[in-house]
C-alpha cells in the first residue's frame, strides 16, 4: 500500500521530488479478497488520477518489484512505467 499512498501524496504536489521509489505496487485488485477489500480506499481512486501531473512531480522513479510475489502480480509494477 506504500506505492499506492506515494502516488497520493504526487497527486497533491505543487513541487517535484528528486525521486520517488515504488516497492510492489498495487493497482488494483489482487484476487485476494481478504487484501482486496482492504486495498481498495487506496486503489479505487487511482483511475481519477492525473498520471501525467504525477510523472513530473515524482522525479526519477524506480519501481521494484519481484516477478514472483505470491500477492501483486507483476502487471501491477508494469502499470507504473
Amino acid at each position: 500500500i506504500g506505492a499506492t499512498f506515494l502516488l497520493h501524496v504526487l497527486a497533491q504536489l505543487d513541487a517535484p521530488v528528486a525521486s520517488s521509489i515504488f516497492v510492489a505496487p498495487v493497482m488494483g485488485d489482487i484476487d485476494i479478497p481478504e487484501y482486496d477489500i482492504l486495498n481498495r480506499p487506496f486503489t479505487q481512486p487511482l483511475s481519477g488520477f492525473d498520471f501525467a501531473h504525477i510523472k513530473k512531480q515524482a522525479g526519477r522513479v524506480v519501481v521494484m518489484h519481484g516477478a514472483d510475489d505470491p500477492y501483486v502480480p507483476l502487471d501491477h509494477a508494469e502499470q507504473m512505467h
